[in-house]
């Protein structure tokens, strides 16, 4: 009832609404950080998991084409294989 203690407590109400918001945005960003930086390491080793994916399946094709008596040349055009990386299998 005394106006004084009633503009306190809502000077109150309104710095714990504020701090409230302040923290629900901050706790946004973060999980928006987050998010972001863990679907860039996701999509770096999906990456980097398909390459090695695709060199072993290049691997496997040079070897059934040497088996099959190609010239290592003709491997190196045809599996996109270095001339040293067929010599090494």
């Amino acid at each position: 009832q005394d106006r004084q203690m009633q503009l306190e407590y809502e000077a109150r109400e309104k710095a714990v609404r504020d701090y409230n918001q302040m923290m629900k945005e901050a706790r946004e960003e973060g999980e928006k950080i987050g998010r972001e930086k863990g679907e860039k390491i996701g999509r770096e080793k999906g990456e980097k998991i398909g390459r090695e994916a695709a060199k072993q399946e290049a691997l496997k094709r040079a070897r059934d084409m040497i088996k099959d008596g190609l010239s290592l040349d003709k491997v190196a055009q045809y599996s996109g294989l270095s001339l040293q990386e067929i010599q090494n299998l």
